[in-house]
């Protein structure tokens, strides 16, 4: 090995070296520069609740053919709204969005149930339904 190697082989040896110690200086600083001065935050205390209620705002799930199949296996994951809420989609959509649910996140559907849940969403979003 020439000598031009060997000084920049050490060179860079003597930057990793300070660059550690540098690393392990500041760590130090930061973890022992705060000991003591860290306090848990202080939340005011809640006003009184005596009487108030939990006012849950959820859809009422609109009857249908299947509602319960769709009840039991899409609001383990997401609430109704979520379904519910969409533009109107059709048949061939649906299809894709519940079957996308079972294969990319993991719904625990049956492939037949696949079709009941299209079926109920489809007919929930008719208009006039």
């Amino acid at each position: 090995m020439n000598d031009d190697v060997r000084s920049a082989i050490r060179r860079q040896r003597s930057g990793l070296v300070i660059l550690a110690a540098l690393g392990l200086i500041a760590g130090g600083v930061s973890y022992f520069g705060v000991q003591g001065s860290w306090r848990p935050a202080v939340l005011p205390a809640p006003a009184s609740t005596a009487g108030a209620e939990l006012v849950i705002d959820e859809l009422a799930l609109p009857p249908g053919s299947h509602r319960e199949t769709f009840q039991v296996a899409c609001i383990i994951c997401h609430s109704a709204r979520l379904p519910l809420t969409q533009p109107q989609l059709n048949r061939e959509k649906w299809t894709e969005i519940v079957h996308k649910m079972v294969t990319a996140y993991g719904a625990p559907v049956a492939p037949e149930e696949e079709t009941q849940i299209v079926e109920y969403l489809v007919t929930v979003q008719e208009p006039g339904s």
